[in-house]
């Protein structure tokens, strides 16, 4: 999985025009940067939400985005920095970093430095069970999370 992706919960889909430039593809995270969408950049501090469509490489084209809400639950793959990385229960409830390089998004399990999402759960899909039933820790697994109120743009900061 190279992009994050919708699971559950408040789905608030709006429409806003492409800053110069942009590159971003479907499920990559963007922001508003003087109204334009914008692709965030590893360990970024705002986010609006998930591009809906690729960027067309058009200025002011409109954009679909699956705007982030303190209710808005996405999964994507974790990372240390673009390499390996054992997931481990233990990375649960803690905050991490946004990765991205080369239009390729992850949670950053190596960053606890640029706060920006906290996962919630290990996908059920990604948790592989030996024969004996003991829990085999996962690399790069796939986890659900959330971004933090602090960096979603439009969570009311002073409410939460």
């Amino acid at each position: 999985m190279t992009k994050f992706e919708y699971v559950e919960g408040t789905y608030v889909k709006q429409w806003y025009p492409e800053a110069a430039s942009q590159s971003f593809k479907k499920g990559q995270p963007v922001y508003s940067n003087a109204g334009l969408l914008t692709e965030c950049a590893s360990d970024s501090t705002e986010v609006l939400g998930l591009a809906d469509a690729d960027a067309s490489g058009t200025t002011n084209t409109w954009i679909p985005v699956i705007v982030a809400t303190p209710g808005t639950v996405f999964m994507g793959t974790t990372t240390n920095a673009g390499a390996d990385v054992t997931t481990a229960i233990t990375h649960i409830g803690k905050l991490y970093a946004l990765y991205e390089s080369s239009n390729t998004v992850a949670v950053d399990l190596g960053d606890t430095d640029a706060d920006c999402i906290k996962p919630i759960a290990i996908h059920p899909d990604h948790i592989p069970v030996s024969a004996s039933a003991t829990l085999v820790e996962p690399t790069n697994a796939i986890v659900l999370f959330k971004f933090i109120d602090a960096v979603m743009q439009f969570c009311d900061k002073e409410m939460t």
